[in-house]
């Protein structure tokens, strides 16, 4: 009976994974690639464009370039024209922020009106707010929507469900105060790193049951909401690198499935954590954790991490670590002929103890006359 028991709870779960899984969007080619791969489409009179210029590649996808406009009137003036074709590979604005000679502080809602994009990059800019609708009529092409390095102090999340292939946001070395929770069952990468000071809420992935990339490092985190992944069905790479984070607490990293494979928690202030605060880690995944204040390995906690990630790695260095019984379970009480086979090789060479020893290279004599 147990065992019909416990078939069943597994049946139940494989089904809700399989069910997960299949919210992510299966992009289907895009309506118009068969006019793209035929005749190379014209660009634009290069006169009537400039200061951007265009160019189309051997599959006839056409790239606007418009790093050398300066100003909010050039742009909109140069997209007043009419364009022979409206469909555009990528569009591209890409500024010195140094530049005192750019001055590109808004993108009107009709600027681009009628043209669409798969992938837009504007860094470097000026940019405080984008409309949004700026890119309205690229909801059913946009694929990368590059925003980094610019001035946004807000920017329209509640819409981004209307980008129905919308895979890549980057809204990085902004001035951003909020990331504010959103749908998107395509959306494969969000960063948002060095947003100084972000703030969300604990469900904020909670409709992105498709993320693979999740970069928050450098925005001033105290803690990692609990069950902030728990939707997460194919996340690979998570970083809160260079945070204030201090305790892991119980349930901090768990997706539903073993799907994490680097794990960034590097130049935090971490000293402790709880029992079940990092799961679903791959057993070849790699985990930083160098930098941080983590002076003891205590088996409860530590041991059953490792076994997690037995095939992978673990760095620690750049903390105090005291080396003393606490750790003996790397070396002593394993299931392999050789008791520094097993846990060891997971860490580096560089993890070092406070005196600059390498954990490595400790005497395992040492924890069996000493540690019981």
């Amino acid at each position: 009976m147990a065992l019909r028991y416990l078939a069943a709870v597994l049946a139940t779960a494989a089904v809700s994974l399989v069910s997960e899984a299949s919210k992510c969007t299966n992009l289907s080619p895009y309506p118009y690639e068969l006019e793209l791969g035929e005749p190379d489409l014209p660009c634009p009179d290069e006169n009537m464009i400039k200061p951007c210029t265009c160019h189309t590649d051997t599959l006839g996808f056409m790239t606007l370039d418009c790093s050398l406009i300066n100003t909010n009137e050039d742009l909109q003036r140069v997209f007043s024209n009419e364009f022979p074709f409206k469909h555009f590979y990528q569009l591209i604005i890409d500024h010195d922020p140094n530049d005192a000679n750019n001055r590109l502080t808004e993108i009107q809602a009709d600027t681009f009106n009628f043209l669409d994009f798969q992938r837009v990059t504007i860094k470097g800019t000026k940019l405080q707010i984008i409309d949004e609708n700026v890119f309205s009529y690229s909801h059913d092409t946009l694929t990368l929507l590059d925003l980094r390095n610019n001035k946004l102090v807000d920017f329209p999340f509640e819409t981004l469900f209307l980008y129905k292939r919308l895979e890549t946001l980057l809204l990085d070395y902004n001035n951003l105060g909020r990331l504010e929770k959103f749908g998107s069952t395509s959306l494969h990468t969000l960063s948002v790193g060095h947003n100084r000071n972000l703030k969300f809420t604990r469900d904020v992935l909670e409709e992105l049951p498709c993320i693979v990339t999740l970069n928050m490092e450098s925005i001033d985190l105290d803690y990692i909401p609990q069950h902030m992944f728990a939707n997460l069905t194919q996340v690979y790479s998570i970083s809160f690198n260079d945070n204030d984070l201090t305790v892991l607490q119980e349930f901090s990293i768990n997706p539903l499935q073993p799907t994490v494979g680097r794990l960034m928690l590097g130049s935090n202030k971490i000293h402790d954590s709880y029992s079940m605060s990092i799961t679903g880690l791959r057993d070849n995944a790699i985990v930083d954790l160098t930098n941080n204040r983590i002076t003891e390995m205590r088996k409860e906690l530590w041991q059953p991490f490792f076994e997690q990630v037995i095939h992978g790695v673990v760095d620690l260095t750049g903390n105090d670590l005291i080396c003393g019984c606490d750790m003996s379970w790397l070396f002593l009480n394993t299931t392999t002929i050789d008791p520094k086979a097993r846990y060891l090789p997971i860490i580096t060479e560089y993890t070092t103890c406070y005196d600059g020893t390498q954990v490595v290279f400790l005497d395992y004599h040492v924890f069996e006359h000493h540690c019981p």
